[in-house]
Protein backbone atom coordinates (compact mmCIF):
# COMPACT_ATOMS: atom_id res chain seq x y z
CA UNK A 1 0.00 0.00 0.00
CA UNK A 2 2.89 2.35 0.78
CA UNK A 3 4.29 1.96 -2.76
CA UNK A 4 0.97 3.05 -4.29
CA UNK A 5 1.02 6.28 -2.25
CA UNK A 6 4.64 6.95 -3.25
CA UNK A 7 3.78 6.39 -6.93
CA UNK A 8 1.07 9.07 -6.82
CA UNK A 9 2.99 11.43 -4.53
CA UNK A 10 5.95 11.87 -6.90
CA UNK A 11 3.98 13.27 -9.88
CA UNK A 12 1.96 15.57 -7.62
CA UNK A 13 5.12 16.85 -5.94
CA UNK A 14 6.82 17.40 -9.32
CA UNK A 15 3.78 19.31 -10.59
CA UNK A 16 3.74 21.45 -7.47
CA UNK A 17 7.44 22.28 -7.88
CA UNK A 18 6.92 23.23 -11.55
CA UNK A 19 3.94 25.40 -10.62
CA UNK A 20 5.92 27.02 -7.83
CA UNK A 21 8.83 27.78 -10.19
CA UNK A 22 6.49 29.23 -12.80
CA UNK A 23 4.78 31.39 -10.19
CA UNK A 24 8.13 32.59 -8.87
CA UNK A 25 9.35 33.42 -12.37
CA UNK A 26 6.14 35.26 -13.15
CA UNK A 27 6.43 37.24 -9.93
CA UNK A 28 10.02 38.24 -10.73
CA UNK A 29 9.02 39.39 -14.23
CA UNK A 30 6.13 41.44 -12.81
CA UNK A 31 8.45 43.10 -10.30
CA UNK A 32 11.01 43.95 -12.99
CA UNK A 33 8.35 45.39 -15.28
CA UNK A 34 7.00 47.57 -12.50
CA UNK A 35 10.52 48.92 -11.84
CA UNK A 36 11.03 50.17 -15.39
CA UNK A 37 10.78 53.91 -15.90
CA UNK A 38 7.42 55.17 -17.07
CA UNK A 39 7.72 56.15 -20.71
CA UNK A 40 5.00 58.79 -20.63
CA UNK A 41 6.62 60.56 -17.67
CA UNK A 42 10.16 59.87 -18.77
CA UNK A 43 12.78 61.80 -20.53
CA UNK A 44 15.46 64.24 -19.61
CA UNK A 45 13.11 66.45 -17.60
CA UNK A 46 11.86 63.75 -15.25
CA UNK A 47 12.42 64.33 -11.53
CA UNK A 48 13.16 60.60 -11.20
CA UNK A 49 16.91 59.91 -11.64
CA UNK A 50 16.29 56.37 -12.91
CA UNK A 51 14.02 57.70 -15.64
CA UNK A 52 16.58 60.34 -16.61
CA UNK A 53 19.31 57.70 -16.74
CA UNK A 54 17.11 55.55 -18.95
CA UNK A 55 16.58 58.45 -21.38
CA UNK A 56 20.31 59.23 -21.39
CA UNK A 57 21.20 55.60 -22.01
CA UNK A 58 18.68 55.32 -24.86
CA UNK A 59 20.04 58.47 -26.52
CA UNK A 60 23.57 57.07 -26.46
CA UNK A 61 22.56 53.60 -27.60
CA UNK A 62 20.58 54.93 -30.56
CA UNK A 63 23.10 57.68 -31.41
CA UNK A 64 20.26 60.20 -31.17
CA UNK A 65 21.80 63.42 -32.46
CA UNK A 66 18.63 65.33 -31.60
CA UNK A 67 19.34 64.67 -27.91
CA UNK A 68 22.74 66.39 -27.76
CA UNK A 69 21.38 69.65 -26.33
CA UNK A 70 19.53 67.79 -23.58
CA UNK A 71 22.59 65.67 -22.85
CA UNK A 72 24.78 68.77 -22.54
CA UNK A 73 22.26 70.22 -20.06
CA UNK A 74 22.60 67.04 -17.98
CA UNK A 75 26.37 67.60 -17.69
CA UNK A 76 25.55 70.27 -15.09
CA UNK A 77 23.54 67.87 -12.90
CA UNK A 78 24.18 67.57 -9.18
CA UNK A 79 24.05 63.79 -9.62
CA UNK A 80 27.45 62.34 -10.64
CA UNK A 81 25.79 59.28 -12.19
CA UNK A 82 23.74 61.49 -14.51
CA UNK A 83 26.86 63.47 -15.44
CA UNK A 84 28.83 60.29 -16.13
CA UNK A 85 26.10 58.69 -18.26
CA UNK A 86 25.56 61.95 -20.15
CA UNK A 87 29.19 62.32 -21.16
CA UNK A 88 29.31 58.67 -22.18
CA UNK A 89 26.22 59.16 -24.35
CA UNK A 90 27.69 62.33 -25.87
CA UNK A 91 30.93 60.51 -26.61
CA UNK A 92 29.03 57.71 -28.35
CA UNK A 93 27.10 60.23 -30.43
CA UNK A 94 29.90 62.71 -31.25
CA UNK A 95 33.09 60.72 -30.77
CA UNK A 96 34.54 63.21 -28.28
CA UNK A 97 34.45 64.15 -24.59
CA UNK A 98 35.82 67.68 -25.09
CA UNK A 99 37.90 67.18 -21.92
CA UNK A 100 34.78 66.93 -19.75
CA UNK A 101 35.33 64.98 -16.53
CA UNK A 102 32.12 64.25 -14.59
CA UNK A 103 34.07 64.05 -11.32
CA UNK A 104 36.10 67.25 -11.75
CA UNK A 105 35.46 70.28 -9.53
CA UNK A 106 32.44 72.35 -10.57
CA UNK A 107 34.58 75.19 -11.98
CA UNK A 108 36.39 72.79 -14.34
CA UNK A 109 33.13 71.15 -15.36
CA UNK A 110 31.64 74.57 -16.18
CA UNK A 111 34.52 75.36 -18.54
CA UNK A 112 34.01 72.07 -20.35
CA UNK A 113 30.25 72.62 -20.50
CA UNK A 114 30.85 75.96 -22.26
CA UNK A 115 32.94 74.05 -24.83
CA UNK A 116 30.08 71.59 -25.24
CA UNK A 117 27.52 74.36 -25.74
CA UNK A 118 29.70 75.89 -28.46
CA UNK A 119 30.24 72.47 -30.04
CA UNK A 120 26.50 71.78 -30.20
CA UNK A 121 25.76 75.23 -31.64
CA UNK A 122 28.40 74.77 -34.34
CA UNK A 123 27.46 71.19 -35.21
CA UNK A 124 23.68 71.21 -35.00
CA UNK A 125 22.14 71.76 -38.40
CA UNK A 126 19.46 74.42 -38.57
CA UNK A 127 16.19 72.84 -39.69
CA UNK A 128 14.84 74.15 -43.00
CA UNK A 129 11.98 76.66 -42.91
CA UNK A 130 8.67 75.39 -44.22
Amino acid sequence: MGSIINTFALPITGWMIMTSRFTSSLLIVMILISCAPSTHQGGFNSPDPATKLHAIHQAGETHDTTATTSLVEQLDSDDPAIRMMSIQALERITGTRLNYNPYAPAIDRQKAIHHWVAYVQENTPIPPKH
